[in-house]
This record gives structure tokens, sequence and C-alpha cells, in this order.
């Protein structure tokens, strides 16, 4: 059986081909209107400010940048592409998040790394310390 613009079997490939075309439509609009109204297009991202703060009596920029280091040198913090993200971006994060900025964090990096053996890991060891607590408080020791 003949339709007027094809063969039945042809029929899939001219939808197929019509729905293609009409998003090619779509997408080709999209960008005419970015490029006629690029604001509000723009996502500026620089504006958000975390909430977040840390409290000076509890933790300096060292017992962060112990975390930091901890998360580094386990691989466990990976990027969008499912890689490793290098330390800046890393530190970069925490700084952002907390709000804060080192002066230099590699000589801080340096510091944690430097530390004697029996305090390298002290802020760590204070939040095992404190899990705990919470832990036997809670009935679960």
């Amino acid at each position: 059986m003949e339709l007027s613009y094809g063969a039945k079997k042809d029929i899939l490939k001219i939808v197929y081909s019509d729905k293609v075309l009409s998003l090619i439509n779509k997408e080709l609009d999209l960008i005419h209107r970015q490029m006629e109204h690029p604001k509000y297009f723009i996502r500026i991202e620089t504006d958000w400010k975390s909430p977040l703060f840390l409290n000076p009596d509890i933790i300096n920029y060292t017992d962060v940048m112990e975390n930091i280091c901890g998360f580094y040198y386990l691989h466990c913090i990976n990027g969008i592409n499912g890689r490793n993200v290098p330390f800046s971006l890393l530190v970069n994060g925490f700084e952002h998040l907390f709000n804060f900025k080192f002066a230099d964090q590699y000589k801080k990096r340096d510091e944690v790394i430097k530390r004697k053996s029996n305090k390298r890991t002290g802020f760590l060891d204070r939040m095992g310390t404190a899990i705990n607590q919470k832990a036997k408080e809670e009935g679960y020791w």
C-alpha cells in the first residue's frame, strides 16, 4: 500500500527525520535567543555565598587542612569527570564552603605533614572522640 509520502516501510524513517529536524530547529531557536538576550542565560555563581563559617574557638586553618589532606590522600573526592580532583581545587572548595582563605595552601599542607607523628591528626582524633562520645550518650556503645 503506497502512501502519499512514500512506502509504508519508510514512514518510521520519515517520522524520525521530522523529529530530528524539529529538535535541531528548537536548538537553533534557543541559540538565537541566547544571542539576542544573553543576560537571561548567563549564570554567575560567584554571587553565591555559603551560610557556613568556621568557629575559630574550636577549629583553625591547620585543622581544616588536616581534613582536606585526608580527603585528598584517600582520593575520595572526584570531579565532574569522575577523576580525582587536584589538591588546589579541593582546597578552593573548602575555602568557598566555609568562607575563608588560606594565605598559602601548600605551606599549610606542609604544616600538617610536618607535625610530630603523635599530633599529625590531632583534629581528626578529636572528631573521632566526639563521635564516640555521642554514640555512648545515645546508647550505641
